[in-house]
């Protein structure tokens, strides 16, 4: 791991880093022509703006995506457009919700999703990536439930092993100032295309982290649940990205089938743990991958 997490900007002294505004996508994005008989995907970089970040009872202010086409190997072939849609709330928007994104209820009067445009761009792609995908995925299943399923959701967020490329962050403006760029933050055009840019650079294995993602996209998830545990064993678990589930009393996270064969041996020889932890692990089938309710698989 490299002593510092800046990649992009720095000085030849190592004592200053230069930011450059993204302000134009289509100029920053690197595209080159694929090779033939190359297999190309639909990609859509989405975000949503919110009135808060409670899937139950709050509400899209705000829709944005880029479409791109590019290869299964992760290099972009062509950016195509940028889209994003405003939603008069059926209440305010939190305080929090405010400060960062600049909207309020009163001025998202009148307006409304183009339903049958989202619907269409949802349609056409192939894949869709957001940076905290099991927020926006289920924020869009409230108004568009079937749509949501017809493509492949990746969260660069989440499914880019930023540790290993020397990032100890996944937030998405950390990364953008060490990959050497700032962006509008916290509305859905400068979100989506820090996303789309930052994809585009290259990690520790020379590849783009475009690449690393899409890896994921035929990858299969498993879910771990903590069914029976120390009830002082509690901070261990969250300690382990595990979350709790009140309703059917378990913690439980998702995994890779590596991660899984490692977890399964760590809760077995775990120290003082072991002997006293039920656990069980399933597949999650891909339409749950990002559901709120994945753990209704559990039987």
């Amino acid at each position: 791991m490299s002593a510092t997490p800046f990649k992009h900007g720095v000085s030849p002294d190592g004592k200053t880093v230069t930011l450059t505004l993204l302000d134009n996508i289509a100029a920053f994005l690197p595209c080159a022509a694929p090779a033939a008989n190359e297999e190309l995907l639909n990609i859509l970089v989405l975000d949503t703006e919110t009135t808060g970040l409670d899937f139950e009872t709050d509400e899209m202010v705000e829709i944005g995506v880029a479409a791109f086409q590019a290869t299964t190997a992760g290099s972009y072939v062509k950016y195509l457009k940028t889209a994003n849609w405003l939603q008069e709330p059926s209440k305010e928007l939190s305080d929090i919700a405010q400060a960062i994104t600049g909207l309020t209820r009163d001025a998202l009067i009148g307006e409304q999703f183009d339903d049958e445009a989202i619907n269409k761009a949802l349609d056409w792609a192939d894949i869709i990536i957001a940076h905290n995908a099991e927020f926006d995925y289920n924020m869009m299943a409230q108004r568009y439930p079937d749509a949501v399923k017809k493509a492949v959701w990746l969260c660069s967020s989440r499914q880019v092993n930023w540790l290993h490329h020397g990032h100890d962050s996944a937030k998405l403006s950390l990364l953008s100032y060490e990959h050497g760029f700032f962006y509008a933050m916290h509305r859905t055009e400068g979100d989506i295309h820090a996303v789309a840019y930052l994809l585009s650079k290259e990690g520790v294995d020379g590849r783009p982290y475009l690449a690393e993602l899409l890896d994921k996209r035929s990858q299969p998830q498993f879910l771990i649940a903590i069914t029976k545990a120390p009830y002082d064993a509690n901070q261990h678990w969250r300690g382990r990205r595990y979350r709790w589930m009140p309703k059917k009393k378990v913690w439980w996270k998702k995994v890779t089938r590596e991660e899984l064969e490692a977890e399964s041996i760590y809760i077995s020889d775990a120290p003082g743990l072991g002997k006293k932890v039920t656990w069980t692990s399933c597949e999650i089938p891909a339409e749950k991958i990002w559901d709120k309710n994945v753990t209704d698989i559990l039987k």
